[in-house]
C-alpha cells in the first residue's frame, strides 16, 4: 500500500474486515502518505471505487467498473495472479479466455508487478 501511495495523489480502499481496515491504517500511521489514504468500510461489489478484492468477486467487480461511461481513466487493482494472467493473456496464449477478450476491448490492462504473500 505504502508503494502505492508514495505515486498516487489519492488511494481510496474498501475493507469489509475491520482488522484489515485498521492493519491498512496503521501501515501509514505518521507517514506522509497517510494523507493521501482513505478507507472505507463496506462491500467492494457495492462500492464505487474498489482495490484489492477477493478471487470469487473479480469477474462481476471487473465487468461493472467496466459498465458505466464514460470510464476512469486509471485504476489499480490487485487480484490473484491466475486471474491477473487471464486479464492480460493473449490470443492464442493458454490463459486466453472470454474475460480477456472483453476486457481488453474496453481497457488497456497491464501486469504492474507481483505481490509477495509475505507482504500480508
Amino acid at each position: 500500500m505504502v508503494r502505492i501511495l508514495e505515486q498516487a495523489r489519492h488511494v481510496t480502499a474498501v475493507e469489509m474486515d475491520p482488522r484489515m481496515r485498521a492493519e491498512v491504517q496503521e501501515r501509514v500511521l505518521g507517514k506522509p502518505e497517510q494523507r493521501k489514504l482513505e478507507v472505507l468500510g463496506g462491500d467492494a461489489v457495492k462500492m464505487t471505487y474498489i482495490s484489492n478484492t477477493p478471487y470469487q468477486i473479480s469477474s462481476p467487480l471487473v465487468f461493472r467498473l467496466l459498465s458505466p461511461r464514460p470510464l476512469f481513466r486509471v485504476a489499480i487493482l490487485m487480484f490473484q495472479r491466475e486471474f491477473a494472467a487471464r486479464l492480460v493473456a493473449q490470443p492464442g496464449s493458454a490463459f486466453w479466455s472470454r474475460l480477456s477478450a472483453n476486457v481488453q476491448l474496453y481497457a488497456k490492462v497491464d501486469l504492474v508487478m507481483n505481490v509477495n504473500k509475505n507482504n500480508f
